[in-house]
């Protein structure tokens, strides 16, 4: 019965009618997510936390789904890390605070964290000058974690490579701070993530022109320029040779910074698409629904959204009697009035609580009863 409700009040939870009566029983759907011990009971909880999330509830919402993750089932934390990363960027009215949950993401399951999270804040990032700083300095403080994800290696890397000459007018995080912090994460990294990384390093050439010399040091280690991994020989020998040839004016244009990405909706909801079908379907319905919240586009504007509402009806004009034709027009139909519409929402979900009986029931079953 708990499941079919949760189940039901998702779908209420799309519906401008019925969504401010849904959202009035929040605390109680947040303390059936703490305490229901039956996990699919859990696993409607979340998705109608995720239904019913908006711009005036966004915040409580994702930080009491961020605080489930750490305990969560295996089996649905990648599910609630797409849903998590959905919601705050959705509703995010500050980028800062987008940053920390996205990285908070990589603390708690960074093994559940798809490469499209991680791929979206570093988009976001780059394409929001007033968030850098803070995003660099968040990464590095992140990455002095004694043990790291390699996703936050990833992301902290990137991140430092392109902006961290915003943080290094601070002596405790200095260009060889930077370098040293990187690199002594560097052999712990798959292959993928070392070639990331010596990436990061060429950008620090152009950036940090100082450590020049402790960079090509590692570049030209024989570990490097005769590594068995063909991309990391390869990168090596040509960064290598790029910082020795090239002129400063070279590498200012070879290494400049990335140029904001072009605008574009997150594909995370196409990835949520393939992991939870359904959930994703309420997503679609409640963006179809007038009045919504802006939204935050990968180059950082705010859109506006449309209203996928009925279109409007064209004015009926009274028809005339032809100048030939002797037969009169038709006249239209009178339209009864619309029946009054009941302004006590609520009403609906009593139907959807309330238990079956041949005699009427005294009280209509609130949702405390029942999780």
């Amino acid at each position: 019965m708990r499941y079919l409700s949760l189940e039901s009040m998702s779908k209420l939870a799309t519906s401008m009618t019925t969504r401010d009566a849904v959202r009035k029983h929040q605390d109680t759907v947040l303390k059936a997510l703490q305490s229901e011990r039956d996990v699919s009971v859990r696993m409607r909880a979340i998705d109608l936390l995720y239904a019913m999330c908006d711009h005036t509830n966004a915040k409580t919402i994702v930080e009491e789904l961020m605080s489930y993750l750490q305990k969560a089932d295996y089996g649905i934390r990648e599910t609630l890390v797409l849903k998590i990363a959905i919601l705050a960027e959705k509703f995010a009215l500050d980028y800062a605070w987008y940053v920390d949950i996205i990285l908070n993401l990589i603390r708690y399951a960074g093994d559940y964290v798809s490469e499209e999270v991680w791929y979206r804040v570093i988009q976001i990032v780059i394409n929001r000058q007033e968030v850098q700083g803070y995003a660099a300095k968040t990464c590095f403080e992140a990455l002095q974690a004694p043990a790291c994800h390699e996703n936050m290696i990833k992301v902290g890397g990137y991140i430092m490579g392109e902006f961290g000459n915003l943080i290094a007018g601070d002596p405790q995080s200095g260009p060889m701070v930077q370098f040293q912090l990187l690199h002594s994460k560097f052999h712990l990294c798959s292959a993928t993530t070392r070639a990331l990384l010596l990436s990061v390093y060429i950008k620090f050439v152009n950036l940090f022109p100082e450590i020049k010399p402790h960079i090509q040091q590692v570049l030209q280690s024989d570990h490097q320029a005769r590594n068995p991994d063909q991309e990391l020989q390869q990168r090596s020998i040509e960064y290598l040779k790029l910082s020795n040839i090239a002129s400063t004016d070279t590498l200012a244009t070879v290494l400049e910074e990335m140029p904001p990405f072009p605008e574009k909706e997150s594909s995370l909801l196409s990835k949520l698409y393939q992991t939870a079908p359904w959930t994703a379907k309420l997503h679609l319905d409640k963006a179809a629904a007038p009045a919504k919240p802006v939204e935050l586009t990968v180059s950082g504007t705010v859109t506006p959204s449309v209203a996928n509402g009925p279109s409007p009806q064209k004015p009926q004009t009274t028809p005339t009697t032809s100048l030939i034709d002797t037969t009169p027009a038709p006249v239209a139909a009178a339209q009864p009035p619309p029946p009054p519409t009941d302004p006590n929402t609520a009403s609906l979900l009593v139907d959807v609580f309330a238990t079956p009986s041949l005699q009427p029931a005294p009280h209509p079953l609130s949702l405390s009863s029942l999780l």
